[in-house]
């Protein structure tokens, strides 16, 4: 296997605790880190860094530690230019590794595809598989959703069906979630767009489209992670569908042909969430409320940006 200086990369807000216990799994890899990058956009009185920095006393891995305000992209650029890896492991701060994450993810980049290896996108352990309605139902849709099987799709609305556990690597059209690795020149052209202040859900997707045009991105379900989901920062459920409904626009403006099957691909997506979202919050009638305030906060900044405005 081919030795990379790899720097693990992670964006923080205000969960020290979470950071210190994926830093732990960090330190028992198979194949060491040399180096952990945390972008603090948290509060000072956590005391992050001095957290950090008590846990990896006396070990061989370096901490390079910045502040920066809350933007999940904004984060990850700033970490980008901080890092020294050639290869760059990205991950959510409430993740544990698998001691032998980084070794599983290593493996891949030596795979013979055409282009090489650009991108691996890990496995979590927790997923739930979708039932069948809920597959079909997106599938049908057209829909961004994740599903069991080897057969990732890419839709004609700008969305796309992941795999949740892959039996063997898969070559996919794009990467999600904060359990990814890349070559460095992957940024050689390419940065995490900036498109909404704060959280930008999403924009794991739509950089590694962009990086599929020149390389190959692969998902394997040998490099496993567990992700607890912490319960700290949160974002309200209304804030977070808005930001969801929005990105996905997003992405169709930027990436895809607004010719008539595609436009109209895009409105039945959309269609297909609307309805998914509101028969959800029937089974708990008292987030009827959230869902709408959520979809019309979407709708507001789908229209500022079409109107050219920023969004907020």
């Amino acid at each position: 296997m081919t030795s990379f200086v790899i720097s693990a990369i992670v964006p923080t807000l205000n969960r020290p605790t979470d950071l210190v216990a994926l830093a732990e799994t960090l330190l028992e890899q198979t194949v060491p880190v040399q180096e952990l990058v945390v972008v603090d956009a948290g509060s000072p009185e956590h005391e992050v860094e001095d957290c950090l920095r008590r846990a990896l006393s006396g070990s061989s891995l370096e901490l390079v530690y910045a502040r920066a305000a809350p933007s999940t992209s904004g984060q990850r650029n700033r970490a980008i230019e901080l890092a020294k890896g050639e290869i760059l492991l990205f991950f959510d701060d409430d993740v544990l590794l698998d001691a032998d994450f980084v070794e599983r993810c290593l493996e891949c980049f030596e795979l013979g595809f055409d282009p090489p290896v650009g991108g691996v996108l890990g496995t979590f352990t927790t997923f739930p598989p979708p039932t069948r309605f809920r597959d079909a139902f997106h599938r049908v849709f057209g829909m961004s959703h994740a599903g069991p099987g080897d057969t990732p799709q890419a839709y004609r609305s700008g969305c796309f069906r992941t795999l949740i556990r892959p039996s063997r690597v898969v070559p996919v059209h794009v990467m999600s979630g904060g359990r990814s690795a890349f070559r460095r020149e992957c940024f050689a052209t390419e940065r995490f767009s900036e498109y909404l202040p704060g959280y930008i859900p999403s924009e794991d997707v739509e950089l590694s489209y962009r990086v599929a045009k020149r390389w190959t991105l692969v998902h394997t379900p040998h490099a496993r992670l567990h992700h607890k989901r912490s319960p700290t920062n949160r974002l309200a459920r209304w804030d977070r569908l808005g930001r969801l409904l929005y990105s996905r626009y997003y992405f169709f403006r930027k990436h895809v042909p607004r010719d008539t099957s595609h436009t109209a691909a895009f409105i039945w997506s959309n269609l297909g969430f609307c309805l998914w979202t509101f028969g959800s919050a029937l089974q708990r009638p008292q987030t009827s409320l959230t869902v709408v305030q959520g979809l019309a906060y979407g709708a507001y900044l789908c229209a500022t940006n079409a109107r050219g405005l920023a969004p907020r």
